[in-house]
């Protein structure tokens, strides 16, 4: 994973972690979430496929 990737959900759980209003908590979740599933989409992308015959 990219270091400036790494550092926006390293930031993301850090503010999560402190939020204490309850709907920017839900926005900053639903921001992290989003950010991990194009991180796994890439991820997904980049590996290729074993075929076993």
């Amino acid at each position: 994973m990219e270091k400036a990737k790494s550092d926006v959900i390293h930031d993301l759980c850090l503010r999560i972690a402190a939020e204490q209003n309850q709907q920017k908590f839900r926005d900053l979740v639903e921001e992290l979430n989003r950010v991990l599933s194009a991180n796994d989409q890439n991820l997904r992308n980049d590996v290729p496929e074993h075929n076993e015959a």
